[in-house]
């Protein structure tokens, strides 16, 4: 069988909804259907490895080019991790309307896949994960993809600050726009990017800084946000192109003031697309917009909300004045300012509810 699956993300969103707004009159309705989905998985795409790995195709992975070569049917260390990360999220919403059996299963698939991870991904000196070939050996290709494995909580502490070691490293990931989807010493590592020969992509950007989070390393977080929404401005606002680089049927002559499919590593402009010649995709608001949105909020402005918990918390990393107005907050709307200053800083809230307002 083909497999031209999506990554397996459905569940982190329905998960991130009920976070987000506190919602949770669509789990009862969506959680068969996630399980459901997860099962058939399970059953199409296990690596001949393990059970506990999955594989996958390029285009299915959404990494088109990333090379895997000999990979195959081994275990691709995003989709597992991906569905590691299903997984989990599939047992925290079972939770939450009190579906024991859903919640054991799934909690102990994620502990599955997890050991699976750690045994055939992570390279012996403990520092990064790869891609496993048929025959157990790693891939060679040092790519981003391994990054998923933050997000879906499969390493332990000391693992995951290798991993970090690795995306702060300048001859890696830590390039003038973060993170490139291949590290710099990797030999196929493009640095005009070539689609995921070195670009970079905001899903890869926006679930590292998620996976971050999830092991308390919120400076870094914000680091790789402010690095990545920077690069992003600076070219909608500075950057012309030279009309011969983009695509005929995209040459609109309207300035291309635009966020971009992808971008360079390298240098400030966007990203060449899958033939190396003409810039990727103009207008990507599909999944470039998380950093503008997602990452200034969460990351930059740093408001972290918990509706589920009636609760937000406010990681202030910045000296100016800044905040939101008007912000979504399960059903009511709140404001959030915090004056200019280091110290002795004012705080104003406008909420018509009670909430628990914490300082991360």
């Amino acid at each position: 069988m083909n497999l031209y699956l999506n990554p397996p993300l459905f569940a982190w969103m329905e998960l991130r909804y009920y976070e987000l707004t506190g919602d949770a009159s669509r789990i009862e309705r969506v959680l068969p259907v996630l399980v459901k989905y997860h099962n058939w998985i399970e059953k199409n795409a296990a690596s001949v490895i393990s059970p506990w790995l999955y594989y996958q195709t390029p285009l299915g992975s959404g990494m088109d080019n990333v090379p895997r070569r000999g990979v195959e049917k081994g275990g691709w260390v995003d989709f597992s991790s991906q569905m590691a990360l299903a997984a989990n999220s599939i047992s925290k919403l079972a939770g939450v309307v009190k579906n024991g059996e859903w919640y054991s299963l799934f909690a102990q698939k994620h502990e599955n896949i997890k050991e699976a991870i750690n045994k055939y991904c992570l390279h012996k000196n403990g520092n990064f994960l790869f891609d496993v070939r048929p025959d157990g050996s790693l891939s060679s290709t040092t790519h981003a993809g391994a990054f998923w494995a933050l997000l879906s909580e499969v390493l332990d502490a000391e693992t995951a600050k290798g991993l970090v070691v690795h995306l702060n490293d300048t001859n890696a990931f830590n390039r003038p726009h973060r993170i490139p989807t291949l590290a710099k010493y990797d030999p196929d590592y493009n640095p005009r990017g070539h689609y995921w020969l070195g670009g970079v992509w905001a899903p890869v950007v926006f679930s590292t800084v998620k996976g971050l989070e999830k092991y308390g390393l919120f400076e870094t977080a914000y680091e790789v946000a402010k690095n990545h929404l920077m690069n992003i401005a600076n070219i909608y606002k500075n950057f012309t192109p030279s009309e011969d680089k983009i695509a005929f049927e995209e040459r609109y002559a309207d300035g291309y003031k635009t966020i971009w499919e992808c971008y360079s590593a390298e240098f400030p402009e966007p990203g060449t697309r899958w033939d190396n010649t003409f810039y990727g995709r103009q207008d990507f608001a599909g999944w470039t917009a998380t950093g503008p949105i997602a990452l200034l909020i969460e990351n930059i402005i740093g408001i972290d909300i918990k509706a589920s918990q009636n609760k937000i918390i406010w990681r202030i990393h910045r000296s100016d004045k800044h905040g939101m107005k008007n912000l979504p907050f399960g059903k009511e709307k709140v404001s959030l300012i915090i004056s200019a200053g280091k110290e002795n800083r004012e705080i104003w809230v406008d909420s018509k509810s009670s909430f628990n307002l914490r300082r991360g």
